[in-house]
């Protein structure tokens, strides 16, 4: 039954999403969520999920300049949005990434 097989899964994103937050909240209270390598992880699986609003999101309150926010994480929340149609999602994670000193790299 694919309704059942849909279901499974869906419930199974939400479980590992989850579980995910979950890693990354501690990370975070414990003085890690600053990690732009486990900061890149968590915006890909967000992205990956379908959450890529939420992902946009998390980049833009790090803005502040006390973290380190890769270019690649802008770059695959962008390209998400892109493929999902939202250019001016695009655009706005653009001058995100600027905001965070990445004013001379290309976007690919």
């Amino acid at each position: 039954n694919s309704s059942l097989d849909d279901e499974n899964l869906m419930s199974w994103l939400e479980t590992q999403t989850d579980a995910a937050d979950a890693i990354f909240d501690a990370a975070t209270e414990m003085g890690f969520g600053s990690n732009k390598h486990l900061l890149h992880s968590y915006v890909k699986l967000l992205c990956n999920v379908g959450k890529v609003d939420e992902a946009m999101y998390l980049l833009e309150e790090r803005l502040d300049g006390s973290e380190k926010i890769s270019l690649a994480s802008f770059e695959y929340a962008a390209l998400s949005q892109a493929k999902l149609g939202k250019m001016a999602a695009v655009e706005s994670i653009v001058i995100m990434s600027r905001q965070a000193g990445y004013e001379d790299e290309a976007m690919y």
